[in-house]
């Protein structure tokens, strides 16, 4: 039982409703508008709150499958087409890597050679297999050479100077430790479909952060003039 002001201010006799038979939504607000009491509101029978997005989110796998694929389409295209990070160990590229403790910053835009200049540091795949039998993995070296030019086929120095010319879709890489390095000087020209990237920066992990942690991989190359008299 509910009491309602009458319209004239005065309390008008109790308004009775049946409880087998509650109001409607349509006869409460027609209620309110006639006493001007917005209260009634909340006595309206069967209120339901609206459920959480959470709730409404997880109770549908079938939503939360098309979400989670769209989140990993979105990291494979990042992976793949923007940068990624990889730890990098070895004394192939001393003194310019650390033989442990960094973490290469790739660009991954460069795979396949795309844009790639010489002197720039690469991530490939080694295209030769360990002693175990199984792929070679990834390794970092940088370009010495690109199509059409021509490279020492031994390292500076030796008792061979013969040079050969880079052939179309191939690069030649080296080690900056040229003593301790793997490179092109053993298996050949590498394959441009084999540059998974571009060394843009490396983040240095060993020990307590140092002022450098987080520095960019600079092109070694500079341009080598003949001395006066000679050439």
């Amino acid at each position: 039982m509910i009491s309602t002001p009458a319209p004239g201010g005065l309390l008008s006799g109790p308004v009775q409703f049946n409880v087998k038979s509650p109001p409607t939504g349509t006869q409460f607000r027609s209620l309110c508008r006639e006493t001007g009491d917005q209260s009634l509101l909340s006595s309206q029978p069967h209120a339901r709150s609206r459920p959480g997005y959470m709730s409404t989110f997880l109770g549908h796998p079938f939503r939360v499958a098309v979400a989670t694929a769209k989140a990993c389409a979105l990291l494979h295209v990042a992976f793949a087409h923007g940068y990624s990070a990889a730890p990098g160990w070895g004394p192939s590229m001393l003194p310019t890597f650390l033989v442990d403790g960094q973490w290469f910053v790739v660009d991954r835009g460069a795979r396949r050679g795309r844009g790639v200049a010489v002197g720039d540091c690469v991530l490939y795949a080694i295209p030769y297999a360990d002693r175990g039998g199984g792929g070679g993995g990834e390794g970092v070296k940088r370009v010495m050479g690109l199509p059409g030019d021509y490279v020492l086929l031994n390292s500076p120095g030796a008792r061979s100077e013969s040079m050969m010319q880079v052939p179309p879709g191939h690069c030649y890489i080296t080690g900056d430790n040229l003593p301790w390095s793997r490179d092109s000087r053993d298996f050949g020209p590498l394959p441009m479909a084999l540059i998974k990237g571009r060394v843009t920066h490396t983040m240095t992990s060993n020990g307590w952060w140092p002022p450098d942690w987080f520095a960019r991989v600079k092109n070694g190359l500079v341009p080598v003039t003949d001395p006066p008299g000679e050439g």
